[in-house]
This record gives structure tokens, C-alpha cells and sequence, in this order.
């Protein structure tokens, strides 16, 4: 009798044990291209964030923005970043390039920028504000003290920053880049190590992923964070390079009285 087309069970089962097989072999290289799609999208947005320091430079003599209009904890405001420093810098950026404005209505309580350029692809929604239950500052991206300083006659250390003439070695220092603050906890629901948002961070290496204190954040692929310098190229900087302080990229030489630009 002649065999039908139809397959046989066994037939079936290979056949399905053969696709299952490839699924899991592609499956990591598929998680790999986004993971480096969402990279290549957070750099993208760091490099408009960049045009926009140097827009603003533009606008006013040379200047880079404060971190904050006035310094957290001075004169009775809040010692809280977000809402004792007034107007913050990137609302400053906004003010001189319009098409900057990120501002979450969602987060109350001080002016949050997570949306659009200000969202770091790679960043879950309850890392950031208003989802996350610790601490969240904006939707990944943040500055150095040791640059974007607080105001003239500030009492904080980490104040009168330089104008852009000032440095010397713009394709050497960190402007904006990937800030967060390290923690394993169970507020991202899953328990694994998570960078919760923050918005600056003070450049004091080497840093520690076993702390919650603020610092660049490796969130990407490999373990690199995405960084814009002042000279406005772009890069992923590897944590070593971070920790390590690499060509003085903080401008901080440890103390932030002795910064070189």
C-alpha cells in the first residue's frame, strides 16, 4: 500500500524537538541585538543631551549650567537633591533648546525629566520615578558634581564650576552619561542587581556596586555605561575605566578643590 504525506509521530517529534533546539540557540542572540539596540539608542539620546550643553554655552558666555540654582540643605531648603536645589540643570538646558523639555507629569514634588531623550532605553519603568519604591531620579541619565557644580559662592565643595574655555580637555571629561544608584533588592520585583535612577552624582572613585551611593551606572551590554564627553563624541566606558578614573575624567584628582580641567 502506498505511504500517505501525513507525518508520523515520530516524525512530528523531531521536527519539533529541531525547531525548540534552534528557538534556544537564537533566542540569547536575539536578547543580545536589543540589549544593543537599546544601547546604541541611549547614545543617541547622550549626544542631543550634549548638543544641548553646548547650545546653552553658546547662549551664555561660555557657561555650562549649574547643578542647581541653589545647594541642597543651605538656608533651610531641603538637603534632598531633587527639590532643595531650585531650578536644576537640566532644566536649564530646556530653557536654551525647547525641544529638551522631558518633563514626567507623573513625578510631583520637584520637576523630573524621564521622557523622550531623558529615558534610557535600558532603564525598567520601576527603576525610575514614579514606579520605583526607593529613591529615583529621572530616567537614567545624569552629571558630575566635579563639572556641573552648584553655584557661584555655594558652600559646597563641589561648586563655581568652568566655563567650556576653561577646558582643556574637552574629548577626555565625563559631561552626561548613565547615572544610578546600585542595589539588589526586591522593589524591581525579580531580586537581581538593579541601577536605580539618580540624576548627578559626585565624582569621588573608586566606586562601590555594594553601595546605594550614586555613581555611573553599567547598564548596558558588557558592562559599560554610555557617556558623552564635553567635546560631544560619544562612548560606552567600561566600569573599570569608571572606577579607575581613567584619564582624570572626573576633573577631581581626589579633591575636588585641586579639579583639573
Amino acid at each position: 500500500m502506498r505511504r500517505g504525506t501525513a507525518f508520523t509521530l515520530v516524525e512530528l517529534l523531531v521536527v519539533i524537538s529541531i525547531i525548540a533546539l534552534l528557538m534556544a540557540m537564537m533566542l540569547p542572540v536575539l536578547g543580545q541585538a536589543r540589549a544593543a539596540a537599546r544601547a546604541a539608542a541611549c547614545l543617541s539620546n547622550l549626544r542631543q543631551i550634549g548638543l544641548g550643553f553646548a547650545n546653552y554655552a553658546a547662549q551664555n558666555s561660555d557657561a555650562l549650567p549649574p547643578q542647581g540654582s541653589q545647594t541642597p540643605g543651605v538656608n533651610g531648603n531641603s538637603s534632598d537633591p531633587r527639590k532643595g536645589s531650585g531650578k536644576l540643570w537640566y532644566q536649564y538646558l530646556a530653557d536654551a533648546n525647547p525641544g529638551l523639555d522631558g518633563t514626567n507629569p507623573a513625578v510631583t514634588g520637584y520637576v523630573d525629566y524621564s521622557v523622550g531623550v531623558w529615558r534610557c532605553p535600558s532603564v525598567a519603568p520601576n527603576e525610575m520615578p514614579p514606579l520605583s519604591t526607593v529613591a529615583a531620579w529621572g530616567g537614567g541619565y545624569g552629571v558630575s558634581n566635579g563639572l556641573i557644580a552648584y553655584p557661584q559662592g555655594s558652600s559646597s565643595p563641589w561648586s563655581n564650576g568652568p566655563t567650556m574655555a576653561q577646558i582643556l580637555r574637552p574629548s577626555q571629561l565625563f559631561l552626561v552619561g548613565d547615572v544610578g544608584r546600585p542595589g539588589v533588592d526586591s522593589t524591581t520585583g525579580d531580586g537581581t542587581f538593579h541601577y536605580h535612577t539618580w540624576g548627578k552624582f559626585y565624582p569621588q572613585p573608586p566606586f562601590s556596586l555594594g553601595s546605594s551611593k550614586e555613581q555611573p551606572a553599567c547598564r548596558h551590554l558588557n558592562g559599560v555605561a554610555n557617556v558623552t564627553f564635553v567635546d560631544g563624541h560619544g562612548a560606552a566606558v567600561p566600569y573599570d575605566d569608571l572606577n579607575n578614573d581613567l584619564n582624570d575624567m572626573f576633573a577631581v584628582n581626589s579633591n575636588p578643590k585641586y579639579r583639573n580641567f
